[in-house]
C-alpha cells in the first residue's frame, strides 16, 4: 500500500465489510400552496364563462332581432338547445356529441323499460281492484257506427253485411275458460305490436277508409312513427288506450282515449254469437288484425272517435290522414299533361266536418324526369308519400280506380353491378293487402329473372300481399297524383324497439337491442349528425339534383348513373320484355 495514499475509500453504499444499507432520507416537504393560488383554478373558468356571457349579451343588444348577423351569433354562441335536438352546427355536434348522445340513449331506453316493469307490477298486485274500461263518449253501439256505406272500390268484399256485435280486441284470442271478472295480466294472447311494424300489418275491411289505411301503411315504414302515437306499449288488461292525433283545424295535438271494443260480424251459429274465421278469431268488420296485433284496429277507432263515427271516416284524403298522424304540412302533385303541379292542402273551419279541407295552387311545376328526382329526394329525407287517381287504362292491368295507395319507395337501380344503365322504380301498396299490378315488374313478370341484380337490390319477394313494383314511366302514364307530407327525423323519432309481451325479460332485451343498434350500428350518431327538420318549403333544383352527399338514410353517390332504360311491354302495344 502506498504510504502517501490516504485511507481507502469505498464506493457509495459500500464499505470494507460489504454492502451498506442506504440511510433513510427524510421525506421532502413541499411548501404549502397559498390559498390564493388554489382559487385561480376556479377563478379562470368563471372568468372565461363570464366573458362568454358578456360577449354574447353585447352582441344580442347590438344586433337586430331576426337579422342574419343575429342568427349567426345565435348559431355559434348560443346553440345549446339546438345541440340537444340535433340542430346545432356540425362543429358543436362533433365536440359535444358524445355527451349529448349518452343523454339521449339514457332517455330513450331506460325510462320506458323501467315504466313497463312498474306497469306489470301494478296489474299483478292491483288488477283485482280494477275494472274494465268502457268509453261512454264513444260507446260500443250503433251510434258510434253511423250510417256506414262500405268500400265502394271493392264491390265484391268491401260491403258491410249482417248484424254487428262488439268484441274487445284483447278477447280475440285468450286463455281457455270463462272471461275474467276483472282485468287480468296475461289473460289475452293478443299483442298491441308484434314483431316489426310494417305496411303488411294493415288490412282493410268493409269500411271505405282506404285513404286512412293507405296513410297508416306508408307511415308504418318509418320506424318509431306508429308506436310513437300510442301512450301504451302493451295490451292493456282494462282495455283503455290513449292515442295522440293532430287536429289540422286547430293545429294542436289531441289525446284520444278509447276502449278496445271493435265491431265484428255477428253469427247465430256460434255459441258466443260471433262470426269466426278459420283460426277461431272473431271476424272484424273494419280494419282486421294481422296475426295477433291489434294496433291498426285501435288507431282506426281513434280516428273514428276524432271525426264522430266510423261512417265519418269513409271517403277521405290520404294526405289529411298522414298530417293527422305526423302534425306536418301536406301537399300533392297532380299530373296535367306532362307536368306535375303542386297543390297545398288547406284545412277549413267546419264544426260538422272535422276533415273539411281543400287544395290550392302553389305555383310549383315539374316534368316527369325532374319530378322523379324530387320524389327520390323526399323519400330519402323521410317524407311520407301516397298516390292515387288511377286512370281507366290502368284498370286492365290490375289497378283499382277510385282507390288510395301507399307509395313506399322511390329507387333508381342499376341493371347490373357493372352497368351504368339503370331503372327508375317505385313501390306501391294496396291497403286491401291483395290485388296487385299485372304489368311489367309485377310478381309474375319475367323481368325479375332477366335482371337478377335488380331483384336482389330491391329484395323482391313475389308474395301476394298488395305490394308491388312499377317502373316510373308506366307510373306516370297510369296515375293521377302523388301526395307528400314531409316528416322530420332525428333522435326524438327513436323509440324502444318492439318487444315480446309474453317474455318476462322482453323489455330488458329490447333495451339492450336498442342500445346495441344505437351505438354499435351507429343509429344514434346517424340520427344526431344527419337530422332532418320537416318543412313545407319548396326544394330548389340544385338540392335534389345533387350527385353525392349524406342524408338521414346515409351516404349516396349517383355519379355512375348515365343512361336510364325502360322495359317496353304494355303501353301502345309494345312487346318484347
Amino acid at each position: 500500500m502506498d504510504p502517501k495514499a490516504g485511507p481507502a475509500t469505498s464506493p457509495p453504499g459500500w464499505n470494507t465489510f460489504g454492502l451498506v444499507a442506504p440511510s433513510a432520507q427524510p421525506p421532502r416537504q413541499t411548501p404549502p400552496q397559498h390559498p390564493q393560488a388554489q382559487l385561480w383554478h376556479l377563478v379562470i373558468p368563471l372568468a372565461l364563462l363570464g366573458l362568454y356571457f358578456l360577449i354574447y349579451g353585447w352582441l344580442r343588444c347590438k344586433l337586430q332581432a331576426d337579422s342574419p348577423e343575429r342568427r349567426l351569433a345565435d348559431r355559434w354562441l348560443w346553440c345549446w338547445p339546438a345541440l340537444y335536438t340535433g340542430q346545432a352546427c356540425f362543429f358543436y355536434k362533433i365536440v359535444f356529441g358524445p355527451f349529448v348522445l349518452l343523454l339521449h340513449a339514457l332517455r330513450i331506453y331506460i325510462p320506458p323499460c323501467v315504466h313497463i316493469y312498474a306497469w306489470r307490477a301494478y296489474w299483478l298486485l292491483g288488477g283485482c281492484c280494477s275494472s274494465f274500461f268502457v268509453d261512454q263518449d264513444f260507446p260500443p253501439n250503433n251510434t258510434s257506427l253511423g250510417k256506414v256505406s262500405g268500400d265502394t272500390a271493392n264491390e265484391s268484399s268491401g260491403k258491410q253485411g249482417g248484424s254487428t256485435i262488439w268484441v274487445r280486441a284483447m278477447h280475440f284470442s285468450r286463455n281457455d275458460g270463462a272471461e275474467p271478472t276483472h282485468p287480468t295480466l296475461g289473460d289475452s294472447h293478443m299483442r298491441l305490436f308484434e314483431g316489426k311494424i310494417e305496411a303488411q300489418d294493415i288490412l282493410q275491411g268493409a269500411l271505405g277508409d282506404c285513404w286512412l289505411l293507405a296513410a297508416m301503411a306508408t307511415l308504418a315504414e318509418h320506424e318509431g312513427a306508429m308506436n310513437g302515437l300510442f301512450y301504451q306499449s302493451c295490451v292493456q288488461p282494462d282495455g283503455k288506450y290513449s292515442i295522440k292525433l293532430f287536429d289540422p283545424q286547430i293545429k294542436e295535438w289531441k289525446v284520444i282515449v278509447i276502449d278496445d271494443f271493435v265491431p265484428c260480424t255477428a253469427s247465430q251459429q256460434d255459441p258466443g254469437g260471433i262470426a269466426r274465421l278459420a283460426d277461431g278469431m272473431p271476424k272484424a268488420m273494419y280494419a282486421r288484425p294481422h296475426g295477433k296485433e291489434i294496433w291498426t284496429m285501435l288507431l282506426e277507432k281513434a280516428f273514428a272517435k276524432l271525426c264522430g263515427s266510423y261512417a265519418s271516416i269513409e271517403a277521405g284524403i290520404t294526405e289529411w290522414g298522414i298530417a293527422a298522424m305526423t302534425g306536418g304540412s301536406a301537399w300533392r302533385y297532380e299530373r296535367d299533361g306532362h307536368k306535375w303541379n303542386r297543390m297545398d292542402l288547406v284545412a277549413e273551419k267546419d264544426s260538422k266536418d272535422k276533415r273539411a279541407c281543400g287544395f290550392k295552387q302553389a305555383g310549383e311545376s315539374h316534368d316527369d324526369e325532374e319530378f322523379f328526382l324530387l320524389l327520390r329526394y323526399y323519400h330519402r329525407q323521410g317524407a311520407v308519400l301516397c298516390c292515387g287517381g288511377v286512370k281507366p287504362s290502368g284498370q286492365q292491368q290490375g289497378l283499382v280506380v277510385g282507390h288510395a295507395f301507399s307509395l313506399l319507395q322511390v329507387r333508381a337501380v342499376f341493371t347490373s353491378w357493372h352497368s351504368e344503365e339503370f331503372f327508375r322504380m317505385v313501390q306501391i301498396r294496396n291497403p286491401w293487402g291483395t290485388g296487385e299490378w299485372k304489368g311489367p315488374w309485377s310478381d309474375a313478370s319475367p323481368l325479375w329473372q332477366k335482371y337478377p341484380h335488380v331483384r336482389e337490390t330491391l329484395q323482391f319477394s313475389g308474395r301476394d300481399d298488395g305490394t308491388y313494383w312499377m317502373q316510373w314511366e308506366d307510373f306516370c302514364q297510369l296515375w293521377g297524383y302523388v301526395g307528400c307530407v314531409d316528416y322530420g327525423s332525428g333522435l326524438f323519432s327513436m323509440r324502444l324497439p318492439v318487444f315480446s309481451e309474453e317474455d318476462a325479460a322482453g323489455p330488458v332485451k329490447a333495451c339492450f337491442l336498442g342500445c346495441a343498434r344505437f351505438w354499435c350500428l351507429c343509429e344514434g350518431p346517424r340520427h344526431f349528425l344527419f337530422t332532418h327538420e320537416a318543412s313545407a318549403e319548396r326544394v330548389e333544383s340544385d338540392v335534389f339534383r345533387r350527385s353525392f352527399g349524406c342524408d338521414p338514410r346515409g351516404a349516396y353517390c349517383r355519379l355512375c348513373e348515365r343512361d336510364m332504360v325502360r322495359s317496353s311491354e304494355f303501353l301502345h302495344g309494345r312487346k318484347g320484355y
